[in-house]
C-alpha cells in the first residue's frame, strides 16, 4: 500500500495574491511575538517520527486592505490572523481526513423548488471533532507583504494512520470546482469558499452520471491535491479538485 508521505508530500493550500509589501521592519519587530503566541500550543504528545499531514496557511495581517496596518497599534497587527489560522486549520485537515457530508437540491425553476445546499463534517468523525483541533502543530511562521503564514501540521495517531491509508487506497471518482466567499467575513470568507467550490464540484460530477437535473444528491466528499486559494475583488477564491467518496442521485418522477 502507498505511504501517506507519498500520497501527501507537501500540502499546500494557499497561494494568495499579494498587495503591495509592507515595510520588513514591522515584520521582524512582530515575528517574535507571533511565533510565541502561536507555537505556544504545539501538539506534544506521541512520537517525533510519527506521520504527519502538512499544509501551508495563511491569513492576512490587517482584515480591510484599505486600512494601511501601520495605523493599528499592539497586537492587532497579528492576533487576528492567528485567530483565523488556528480555526481554519482543523477545518482542511478535517476535510482533508474524513471529509464532508453533503445535501444538494439543484434549483429548478420549472418545478418551484428553490436551491439548497448543506454541508457537514462527515457523521464517521462525530465523536472525534472536538478533539481534533489537539493533534495540530504550528510551525516556521513568517510575514510576506501583509499576509502571515505559517505551516500546519496533523500529527497521525496509529487508527488515523491506518483509516486515511484505508480511505485513500480506494480508487475514487475526482471532480473539479471553483468557488468565492467574501474577504470581510475572514476565516468564515474561506470556509463559504470552500463550500461554494465543493458544491459546484458536485453539480459537475453529477452532470456526468444524470443529463436530467436530480432532485437530491448526497454523499461525502474529500479536499485533495493542491486547491488554489486568493483574493480578487474582495472576494477570497477556491479552486481545486475532490474526490466523490459516494454519491447519491434521486430523480424526480414522472408520472
Amino acid at each position: 500500500m502507498e505511504s501517506l508521505e507519498a500520497k501527501f508530500p507537501r500540502l499546500v493550500l494557499f497561494r494568495p495574491v499579494f498587495f503591495k509589501s509592507r515595510t520588513a521592519i514591522i515584520a521582524l519587530i512582530i515575528a517574535a511575538i507571533f511565533c510565541q503566541a502561536l507555537f505556544a500550543q504545539n501538539y506534544n504528545e506521541g512520537p517525533a517520527t510519527m506521520p504527519r499531514l502538512r499544509i501551508l496557511l495563511w491569513s492576512l495581517i490587517d482584515s480591510d486592505p484599505s486600512v494601511p496596518v501601520e495605523t493599528k497599534s499592539g497586537d492587532a497587527f497579528y492576533s487576528n490572523s492567528i485567530r483565523e489560522i488556528k480555526k481554519l486549520a482543523p477545518y482542511v485537515f478535517e476535510g482533508i481526513i474524513f471529509g464532508f457530508d453533503f445535501d444538494y437540491t439543484p434549483s429548478d425553476k420549472t418545478r418551484n423548488v428553490d436551491e439548497y445546499f448543506e454541508l457537514n463534517f462527515s457523521r464517521e468523525n462525530y465523536q472525534s471533532h472536538k478533539d481534533f483541533a489537539k493533534h495540530i502543530s504550528y510551525e516556521d511562521g513568517f510575514f510576506q507583504d501583509n499576509a502571515l503564514y505559517c505551516w500546519a501540521e496533523f500529527h497521525l495517531t496509529d487508527d488515523l494512520y491506518k483509516r486515511v491509508s484505508r480511505k485513500y487506497s480506494i480508487s475514487m471518482p475526482k471532480t473539479h470546482g471553483r468557488g468565492s466567499g467574501k474577504v470581510r467575513d475572514g476565516e468564515k470568507g474561506i470556509e463559504n469558499a470552500f463550500e461554494d467550490a465543493i458544491k459546484k464540484a458536485i453539480r459537475s460530477y453529477a452532470q456526468t452520471i444524470t443529463k436530467n437535473k436530480p432532485k437530491e444528491i448526497t454523499g461525502t466528499i474529500l479536499i485533495t491535491g493542491e486547491p488554489r486559494i486568493f483574493i480578487q475583488h474582495g472576494q477570497y477564491f477556491v479552486e481545486g479538485d475532490f474526490f466523490i467518496e459516494n454519491m447519491d442521485i434521486t430523480d424526480y418522477t414522472v408520472f
